[in-house]
């Protein structure tokens, strides 16, 4: 088979095909670690290691929905009043059904 010089044969077209797909999910999957790791490594512009324990402090609290430390802060303390509450009335409960020291 005869081929113009303004042709590549049907091998070689095929093979650069593969090798831009590749490329191409090569360089989205760059992109999408790169996005990952921005988003691990900040918060808010906060160091990595506050970060890191802003999160955690996000997975203690139940239904969190903050969108910043702030708001953060404030359902902390929500939670902890909550949860002193709860305490207090365990306390009394025990006083009552046990006769209370």
């Amino acid at each position: 088979m005869f081929h113009h010089n303004l042709t590549s044969p049907p091998s070689q077209s095929r093979n650069r095909n593969r090798r831009i797909r590749h490329r191409n999910i090569r360089v989205n999957f760059n992109l999408r670690r790169a996005r990952q790791m921005k988003k691990r490594c900040r918060f808010d512009g906060v160091s990595n290691d506050i970060s890191r324990e802003v999160r955690n402090l996000k997975n203690l609290i139940p239904n969190c929905e903050s969108g910043g430390i702030e708001s953060l802060i404030k359902e902390v303390g929500e939670h902890i009043l909550a949860l002193e509450t709860k305490v207090l009335a365990m306390r009394k409960m025990v006083e009552v059904l046990c006769g209370g020291d």
